[in-house]
């Protein structure tokens, strides 16, 4: 009956059924407790604390139908509680047809299926995109021994990312109120060129909530610049202490070239955070735009790119699952698309993990939808190991853990049938 419809009496026993059954749980005596926990739900069939702790007990002795059976009555109410909430995600296999809420605040059905229908793409693109890495040209005046460009030329010419395709970025990133991060370069130098200058003017104009940064080697910065990147709207401006092109790391020369910087800005950090042979950290103030100098030992701690730097150290087997082509686009000089920033197309072993070129499509939503992204989100989902070029990439590692595993291994039900096996 009803629990408002029971007699007080019978409420009461069912209470202290309750409460003997939580004082044996918390004694150690686990059978002894679920026995407390069945009498207080004999008396009341819908008294939440037996059915979370009888829950909870049959959970972790290994009967997940039964703790189910336990837990559906809360569920059914929508229970505030947490626990019982994570104890139902991780006994309910998930069905796409449950809802339309993301598993995990992220993974979607659509981003591993491969989208045509542009407002389909769209709401994708809206509801995941965190970051997109605009290239606007390909110009880089160094050859540092960390980056591919020590093989690639990027000296001798200069490529622009196609006005179409550019005004394409803008107008689609204007649509949605585009409010998260757009970041002004890839492999090239951003401020070698007033293109970047104008197109931050645009971008700011066209999303005003928008938050624009960039990574520069500092050697086009002065005072004049400096205030003119931020007044052109620019939200974050980092310096990397790019030392010289035959040495990667050196302690002394690595505060040599801070000292350069903040001398040719007129500017002195407020903090410094200088870790010997590891890294060097410092905070520039300035009125409306956040600015650090950075660098890492590169030769240590940097990414191999995808296996082109070799002398760089990487894992013998990748397992980490990756979120990047989750959430963030990223846009080469040419136009073209890259799983991630750590993909460079222009390199000849890279090449065959370009996926698409945004002259193609009809918008970036379609293009960032499309079934090439769709499939390396499919492979770098769970924690398996990862084909190249991500084999060898030791960046952005997922923690590995019981809940991590169930929130995944709940978003790859979301996959077709006929894609899961090649995930």
């Amino acid at each position: 009956m009803p629990a408002a419809a029971m007699a007080p009496a019978e409420l009461a026993a069912a209470d202290a059924a309750f409460s003997r059954g939580l004082d044996l749980h918390n004694h150690g005596e686990v059978p002894a407790a679920e026995d407390r926990y069945k009498q207080a739900l004999v008396l009341d069939p819908h008294h939440a604390g037996a059915s979370k702790f009888l829950g909870k007990a049959r959970f972790r002795s290994g009967d997940r139908s039964g703790a189910l059976r336990r837990l559906l009555p809360l569920v059914a109410v929508a229970s505030k509680d947490q626990a019982v909430r994570d104890m139902f995600a991780a006994v309910t296999p998930f069905h796409p047809g449950v809802s339309n809420e993301p598993i995990g605040r992220l993974y979607r059905r659509d981003h591993f299926v491969g989208v045509t229908d542009r407002e389909r793409a769209k709401r994708l693109f809206a509801q995941a995109m965190v970051n997109v890495d605009l290239e606007l040209f390909s110009y880089c005046n160094r050859r540092c021994l960390y980056c591919p460009n020590v093989f690639i030329d990027r000296i001798s010419t200069n490529n622009y990312l196609p006005g179409p395709v550019y005004e394409m970025i803008v107008r689609d990133l204007a649509e949605i109120d585009y409010k998260a991060k757009i970041t002004l370069n890839f492999y090239n130098e951003p401020m070698a060129d007033p293109v970047t200058l104008q197109a931050c003017r645009e971008l700011r104009a066209a999303l005003p909530g928008a938050s624009i940064r960039m990574n520069t080697n500092g050697d086009y910065l002065n005072r004049d610049s400096l205030a003119e990147i931020r007044d052109a709207g620019l939200n974050h401006l980092l310096i990397s202490l790019h030392v010289s092109a035959v040495v990667d790391w050196d302690d002394e020369k690595v505060k040599f070239r801070a000292e350069q910087i903040y001398d040719r800005v007129g500017r002195r950090p407020e903090e410094i955070d200088f870790r010997p042979g590891q890294s060097y950290r410092a905070i520039i103030p300035f009125k409306g735009m956040r600015v650090e100098v950075m660098q890492g030992n590169y030769s240590q701690f940097g990414y191999n790119i995808g296996g082109l730097m070799r002398h760089i150290p990487a894992p013998t087997e990748r397992l980490s699952p990756c979120d990047e082509p989750f959430k963030s686009m990223t846009v080469t000089y040419n136009g073209n698309l890259t799983p991630c920033c750590r993909i460079r197309g222009d390199a000849d072993d890279h090449k065959p993990y370009v996926t698409g070129n945004l002259a193609d499509y009809g918008s970036i939503y379609e293009a960032w939808a499309s079934d090439a992204l769709a499939g390396w989100r499919r492979h770098l989902l769970g924690f398996n190991p990862k084909a190249k070029p991500c084999d060898e990439c030791k960046a952005v590692q997922v923690k590995d853990s019981p809940a991590e595993r169930r929130k995944r291994e709940a978003a790859a039900q979301l996959i077709p049938d006929d894609e899961r096996r090649l995930a």
